[in-house]
């Protein structure tokens, strides 16, 4: 096959995967707004389509269309796979299996035992929250929620416990009910920060609770929390256009949705060894508590106790980072995380700094519409003891992340045991700090007949620290920081978030000036 025959066929897919119209053999995948969540997409049906394995650097390293055929034609770092997933098994879809004990995923083991661990300020819960306007059909709504849990295994999954580890068991949908209550409008926030923290006891209750709340006639709003060991945040999507298309179908005004691929039938790239080694060489000398200096001493005992600021970043700064990346090169989530490493590295004192990511870890084609738990997390290890510009900061953050995404089947608990750093219960292993941006498929919930719109509920949990939260779906930024409330009080955290926005405004405008050169985050040397 020639480069001409495979880039025909890569220009549609570069078009849908950036939700642009159209695409050109020279157009450049960063400035079309391409990013690490695309590029893993673009490589799982690259390995579907042509039989051939590229890392995700190789879609930054191609650049265009043009290139990326190129590369395709000429086979490099090529591992032939069969064009249809031969882990997929025939049965893939029939959800109605209660009784099994499925396998656990690394991430859902992790989840389980964070949760075990918990002191009942879980940040492991994944609320969504819509508002309902219009004249809801109660019975058509419990039976698409009934039908959504019945479909997707994961949901009605529970996780026992025998000499220490976790026992998955999926259960009959019986166990599912949809809760029903009503809430005065000036209860209605309270009333839903309750529902998002409230833990679950995987061992004994379906991983996933949805309630209706009746304000008026023709004003409810739905309230579904899901464990994290359940999904992520790219099931959200999935989980509302599926609730979408079930309730359509039981008002009689549309189709059932198509039998859903299982958690459980999706298959797994294992775990390389090489891969774990690579990530203990990259990390070995690395400090491993490095974080945000506390006006609280530090606890004996961490608990997940958590607060939020928002992030006032607004679309006019967005518009600046997009730029500064588009000319350097790099994605708005580099230069973003290039700030937080920069702000680490001056309030802590430490140049060589780590802070966590996570990626989507959705590596297969058939994972795209699957609900569970696929994400994994990364230690992003950025060195400025050189007091470089915000620039080239920010090409350190890329590749260092495109690194990281080409050794990613390497599990973060792997890593921290193959490291095996001392164990403080003050601290989280390795990594302190975080930042996350979302650029999986932006949520647009719908339900037929009613006007919907999602609500933001905060879960009351920390994950670690600080936690840098970010949304790129298109439109301008936006994010909260999270921090932990034994550690920082609101101002704290209010002025670190001034803080962090002031120095990542400094570093768009001024991308050639030294980090020492730049306010906000005052980086001294």
């Amino acid at each position: 096959m020639t480069a001409d025959a495979e880039l025909e066929r890569l220009l549609p897919i570069w078009a849908e995967l950036l939700a642009v119209p159209q695409v050109e053999p020279t157009d450049d995948f960063v400035a079309l707004g391409g990013h690490s969540v695309a590029a893993a997409r673009l490589t799982a049906r690259v390995r579907r389509l042509f039989g051939v394995d590229l890392p995700v650097s190789a879609v930054f390293a191609a650049g265009t269309p043009a290139g990326l055929a190129a590369r395709i034609a000429a086979g490099a770092r090529t591992a032939a796979v069969p064009a249809a997933n031969p882990a997929l098994p025939a049965s893939a879809g029939h959800a109605e299996r209660p009784g099994m004990s499925p396998t656990m995923s690394p991430t859902q083991r992790l989840q389980w035992f964070a949760e075990k661990f918990s002191d009942g300020h879980s940040p492991y819960t994944i609320p969504l929250t819509l508002r309902l306007r219009g004249l809801v059909d109660p019975r058509a709504l419990r039976r698409a929620l009934r039908e959504l849990v019945t479909r997707h295994q994961i949901l009605r999954t529970t996780y026992g416990e025998q000499d220490g580890q976790p026992r998955p068991r999926i259960e009959s949908a019986d166990r599912f009910a949809v809760g029903q209550v009503r809430v005065p409008a000036d209860r209605l926030a309270g009333w839903l920060r309750t529902q998002a923290r409230r833990p679950f006891d995987l061992a004994a209750e379906l991983p996933v609770r949805a309630t209706l709340c009746r304000i008026s006639t023709d004003h409810h709003v739905l309230s579904i929390v899901v464990h994290h060991i359940a999904a992520d945040g790219w099931s959200r999507s999935i989980l509302l256009d599926d609730l979408d298309a079930l309730y359509a179908f039981h008002r009689g005004t549309g189709k059932a949705p198509p039998a859903a691929v299982q958690y459980s039938d999706v298959a797994r790239v294992p775990e390389d060894p090489a891969d774990v080694a690579w990530w203990a060489d990259r990390l070995r000398g690395a400090p491993s508590r490095t974080t945000f200096p506390s006006p609280a001493p530090r606890p004996a005992t961490l608990s997940d106790a958590g607060g939020l600021v928002p992030l006032e970043i607004g679309a006019g700064l967005s518009d600046r980072v997009r730029r500064m990346a588009a000319v350097t090169g790099v994605t708005p989530y580099a230069v973003c995380m290039a700030a937080l490493t920069a702000l680490l590295a001056s309030l802590s004192g430490e140049r060589d700094v780590v802070v966590a990511t996570s990626t989507a870890g959705r590596s297969e084609w058939e994972a795209e519409r699957v609900v569970g738990c696929f994400i994994n997390t990364m230690a992003i290890r950025t060195d400025s003891s050189d007091d470089p510009s915000a620039r080239e900061l920010s090409r350190r953050v890329q590749h260092a992340t495109l690194a990281a995404l080409d050794h990613s089947t390497a599990t973060f608990d792997s890593i921290v045991r193959a490291l095996a750093p001392l164990r403080d219960p003050a601290y989280r292993p390795l990594c302190q700090v975080m930042l996350t941006m979302h650029n999986e498929p932006g949520l647009r919930p719908r339900l037929s007949g009613l006007e919907v719109q999602w609500i933001e509920v905060d879960n009351g949990g920390a994950k670690c620290d600080v936690f840098v939260d970010l949304t790129d779906d298109g439109g301008p930024l936006r994010g909260t920081l999270v921090y932990r409330t034994q550690l920082y009080d609101a101002g704290t955290a209010r002025r670190l978030a001034t803080r962090y926005v002031t120095l990542l405004s400094h570093m768009a405008d001024h991308p050639e000036r030294p980090l020492s050169a730049l306010s906000g985050g005052d980086h001294a040397h």
